[in-house]
């Protein structure tokens, strides 16, 4: 099994990446097998290498920058993310949605007046906005629990477990056609919760945590 590292990639690792793209793109496969394209170039693509490669509609070339865009993100994502990165980013966007709520409250405290905004029926936009930012960074930091060997190890998945409870209960508060200053308190008792879970992992001591993700490439012979 090779470890992906999409810089040092061969051209016939190059070729099998390509031919998982559009089938409207496999015409061009013989000219990347002939022009030897590696990883470093690939990474690197321009429209002159396209031209160069014969490919010069530009909705074929469209595809192969996206492709090629999900692939740099991939490629730099497996250097630097870790359970660790991942907690702090949660962290920060809990933090951000509590002060954000702390200091509307604040300012209604010292004007004595908040244009009604509490009594509103339903989050305010700038709460919905911030809370989807909370549960996209939920999300990601789940899907990591979800892991291998996450999985198997009983403070992780206890965490995991948490986070999927505190992200559920997010939802749905948002969700809520109440004031939007009972909304506010049960967020910031929700956001809480979800920073001390994260503060589990990024004080942990467990090597896991600041362990790299890694990618495998897996070839599968004689599939019936």
């Amino acid at each position: 099994m090779d470890v992906i590292n999409v810089s040092y990639w061969k051209n016939h690792q190059v070729v099998i990446w390509f031919k998982g793209l559009d089938e409207c793109l496999q015409i061009y496969l013989p000219n990347i097998i002939e022009a030897n394209v590696v990883g470093e170039q690939l990474l690197s693509l321009s429209h002159d290498d396209l031209h160069n490669l014969q490919i010069h509609y530009i909705g074929h070339q469209e595809l192969i920058f996206n492709a090629v865009s999900l692939l740099q993100k991939l490629d730099d994502g497996l250097a630097t993310e870790t359970l660790q990165t991942r907690a702090l980013c949660l962290n920060c966007r809990c933090r951000s949605l509590r002060s954000t709520i702390v200091n509307r409250r604040q300012e209604v405290e010292d004007y004595e007046y908040d244009g009604g905004v509490s009594l509103h029926r339903g989050p305010t936009n700038q709460l919905l906005r911030l809370a989807a930012n909370v549960l996209d960074e939920g999300k990601q930091l789940v899907l990591w629990l979800d892991r291998v060997p996450f999985t198997y190890k009983p403070e992780f998945r206890s965490i995991r477990d948490n986070l999927v409870r505190l992200c559920y209960e997010l939802s749905t508060t948002m969700q809520h056609s109440v004031f939007a200053c009972v909304i506010e308190e049960a967020v910031l008792g929700i956001c809480s919760e979800m920073e001390i879970a994260s503060d589990s992992i990024s004080r942990s001591n467990n090597s896991l945590t600041i362990t790299p993700v890694s990618m495998e490439i897996v070839t599968l012979n004689n599939i019936n």
